[in-house]
Parts: structure tokens; sequence; C-alpha cells
């Protein structure tokens, strides 16, 4: 754990001295403060360590049928890294902007093993919604940001974990729960706010396998979905100013 917490303070050293050049999106002090497209603030359990921000602008992207398009890509994290070194739940924001297009609904039609989609309001705006079990939760960039290629070429390790490169375990499945909304001039920016908990500590008695397959009773999972919400609504809550 020591490894793991010291490599998060260079993280954050690394980070705190950036994040404020971005002027329309900063964390601080376990906020997210989003100034425009859209206007909103995000804030998050303390518990779970901000480790930095992922950008990237992406050429020859399809968008909803539209072809060879750039799509500038940023992702903010946050994680909770419990006493064996593994990432037990966390926070990613992310935020993509289309060049000379715009992002359709259905922002999450792509996602598989949804177990809740639907629509959630939040102040003045309907978000899209869902909930699904997962495995690979991170995108390539934000993994890349997270692995190391020591961690990559270091061997098999138990469990379906995988080595990060502050020295933590990823867990193999997770739930997950995201809110997604289109803003921006033309709706050129696709805006996503997802927290996840690593499956094992909502419920031990059942495999990702069994929830991936469906093989779990609806009582089981009902109970189990339920406890995650309350979860999440403990370690992040959104903002939404007023018009």
């Amino acid at each position: 754990m020591r490894g793991c917490a010291f490599a998060i303070a260079l993280c954050l050293l690394a980070v705190c001295g950036c994040s404020t050049i971005t002027f329309e999106r900063k964390v601080e002090n376990s906020i997210f403060f989003s100034l425009a497209d859209p206007k909103l603030q995000v804030h998050v359990n303390p518990q779970l360590t901000y480790i930095g921000e992922t950008a990237i602008a992406r050429h020859h992207q399809n968008v909803h049928g539209a072809r060879n398009l750039m799509v500038n890509s940023s992702s903010y994290l946050f994680v909770r890294i419990d006493q064996d070194n593994f990432i037990r739940s966390g926070v990613i924001i992310r935020v993509d902007k289309v060049k000379k297009s715009s992002w359709q609904p259905d922002l999450f039609a792509d996602i598989k093993n949804k177990l809740v989609t639907d629509y959630e309001q939040i102040g003045h705006e309907r978000f899209e919604h869902f909930i699904a079990v997962r495995s690979d939760i991170f995108t390539v960039d934000e993994m890349a940001f997270i692995l190391t290629e020591s961690g990559k070429g270091s061997g098999p390790v138990t469990d379906g974990e995988r080595l990060s490169s502050m020295g933590c375990k990823i867990p193999k499945c997770f739930l997950y729960e995201s809110f997604g909304i289109r803003a921006g001039a033309g709706r050129d920016t696709k805006f996503s706010i997802s927290y996840f908990e690593d499956l094992a500590s909502i419920d031990e008695g059942l495999s990702c396998r069994e929830w991936i397959k469906a093989d779990v009773h609806d009582a089981d999972q009902r109970a189990a979905v339920r406890r995650f919400i309350e979860s999440r609504k403990k370690n992040v809550s959104i903002i939404m100013p007023d018009k």
C-alpha cells in the first residue's frame, strides 16, 4: 500500500501544477468543475483519490455514420485503493468533443450487459443513464495512463487482476453506472460521469461470469443494484446550477 500511495502522491504533484491550465474544466478539493458545455459540478468523496487527467486528439474517427472526424477526448480519474492494493471503486468523468459534427441520442448504445437503462432528471437537464456489469471499464488511453510497460510484461497474475503503474491491482469485474448528456454548440460534446465498484465488494457470492451470463436470480440482482446505488450516492453527486 505504501508504494501505491507514494505513487499517487507523485501523480497529485504532477497534475496540480497543470490543473488550472484548462479554464473550462478543473478538479479542486475533490470537486470537478465544468464551467461550460455543460455547466455543472461533480462532488466526489475525498476517500476517492484524484489521480489525474488524460487527454488525446483522435483522428479519422467515425461518429454516427460520419467518417474521418477528429475527436478531442479528456478523462478525469478518481480511485479508492484498499489495504490489499486493489482499485475497489472510482469515478471516471469523460469529455469527448467532435469537430464538424455532432453526437446523437443513445450515447450508450454500444454498452453490453445492462441491468438498468433509462433517463435521470438532474436539475434542469435530462441525462441518459445505465447500470451494467463490465470487465474492461477503462478506455485504451486510460489504461495506458494506469498501466506501466513493466506491468504489462511481468507475466500472469491471479484472479484476472492487472498490475497498475502505482503498484495497484485492477479487479476483473465491476458494477458500473453512468450518466451522459450532449452539450455544446450543435451537440458537439459528449459528457459522461461514471461510478464503478468492484463486483465482489457488492456481492461476494456471485461470480462475474454468472452476472454476464444473466444467471443471477432477479431478487439477488435487485438487491445488489440497490446496494450499489446507495454506495454511489455516498460517493458522488452531480450539481446542476440554475439556468
